[in-house]
Formats: structure tokens, sequence, C-alpha cells
């Protein structure tokens, strides 16, 4: 999500942009395992805060979410992750 055509997100082996590299994971790739994420804003916050104070508050805290991505896990920033449906047929880690 958020990612240019031709471009990948990093999964790392921590929740931390300084983590050692796992993997590049290409914009299109659809159907990751998610095994959950840490981080980012509570409901609380989501519903209360200001956009300033949301965008503070998330730079603060950012959020992370655990990915197997073609059979390697690790941790990708979760802005770039949106939910969406995976198919029986779907391949998890394929491209569109």
């Amino acid at each position: 999500h958020g990612v240019s055509p031709g471009r990948h997100v990093t999964l790392r082996a921590e929740p931390s942009t300084a983590s050692k590299s796992l993997a590049r994971i290409p914009s299109n790739a659809t159907c990751l395992r998610s095994f959950g994420c840490q981080g980012g804003l509570t409901f609380e916050e989501f519903t209360t805060l200001s956009d300033e104070q949301k965008r503070r508050r998330a730079a603060e805290n950012p959020r992370w979410c655990k990915v197997d991505f073609r059979g390697t896990v690790g941790w990708v920033a979760g802005r770039y992750l949106a939910e969406d449906a995976c198919s029986p047929a779907t391949t998890p880690g394929q491209f569109r």
C-alpha cells in the first residue's frame, strides 16, 4: 500500500529501520501472511487526537507488522500494508 510501481518494501529481521534486511517485497506482492502488529495509534488516540497530534504520535511509536513473504518471516513498516482478502487459489506472496 502506498509503494510506487517497480519499488519495494524491505522485510527486516527486527521492527526497526536499522535492522538487517532479509528480503525485498515488490510493490505488487499480495497475500502476505500476517503474524500481528505492534506499535501505532491506539483506538483512543485515533478517535481523540487532532491530525497533527496523530502524526506526531505515529512518528514516536511507528506500527510494525510481522509477516511471512514466500517463507521468510520478518518485519515490515505497517504504513505499507493494507488488508485484503486472499482467495484459496492465491499463492501467498504472489505478484499481481
